[in-house]
């Protein structure tokens, strides 16, 4: 082999060899890109599971029949079943066997034809005992397909039971407002009747419809001592003033 030969094989494995660098470089550059991107997504996945068992509420995700995928640590705290247990059922079936199993099936099939939802309703712990919650639910589309079903269930009871016992005050108030043996009357800030008692109509003659809105003083002072009513009735709201 000639020395012109000999620098042309050179030539072209040089030519190879920087070929060949270039493309172990891209390749590097590459694997270094895909190694962010997947550093990345595990960084999001991460966070995402962090945030599914910490957002408030009992939330269960269900493929488009219905079938649980998974489920947080409140669905548990709140219903009795562990991950294992939800695993491959329908949740329907499994918190809503009574005569609310029909309106929950609804519910879901509505949400996989893209429908949201947020109502309250009655389900069953795993024990048997009903749970009254308050539910939202919604699609999870993915490139414009409907691909599952999300479910975010709220214990109310507490909520129920202070608003009953609320209710019951509320009675006992009312009852006392209107039976007590003398007027009452309640006025706002400017001293216009929002509510009176029986008493206050029995002592004055206004039918309640008739007094509501209108000045206190205007309606109970004589005319000759309307000045000193409306003094007495503002010394009242001073001294009433935290």
């Amino acid at each position: 082999m000639g020395t012109k030969d000999k620098n042309k094989n050179k030539s072209e494995l040089t030519a190879d060899m920087e070929k060949l660098r270039k493309r172990v470089g891209k390749l590097k550059r590459a694997a270094d890109k895909n190694k962010k991107v997947e550093t990345d997504l595990r960084a999001r996945l991460a966070l995402l599971e962090k945030l599914f068992d910490s957002v408030p509420g009992a939330i269960v995700l269900c493929n488009n029949e219905g079938v649980i995928l998974r489920t947080n640590q409140e669905f548990g705290r709140v219903f009795g079943y562990t991950p294992d247990e939800t695993a491959g059922r329908r949740v329907d079936d499994l918190i809503a066997p009574n005569e609310n199993h029909d309106f929950a099936v609804s519910v879901t099939e509505g949400v996989v034809e893209g429908k949201k939802y947020s109502f309250e309703a009655e389900r069953i712990h795993k024990n048997g005992t009903p749970i009254q919650v308050s539910c939202v639910a919604l699609p999870i589309i993915v490139d414009e397909s409907q691909v599952a079903v999300y479910a975010n269930y709220r214990d109310i009871a507490d909520r129920i039971k202070r608003e009953e016992d609320l209710k019951i005050k509320t009675a006992y108030l009312d009852h006392l407002f209107n039976s007590a043996p003398f007027g009452i009357a309640m006025s706002n800030a400017d001293h216009k009747l929002m509510r009176v008692n029986k008493g206050f109509t029995d002592i004055f003659g206004y039918p309640g419809e008739e007094v509501i809105g209108r000045h206190i003083d205007d309606l109970v002072a004589p005319v000759d001592l309307l000045a000193e009513a409306i003094r007495a009735t503002e010394k009242a709201k001073k001294s009433a003033m935290p």
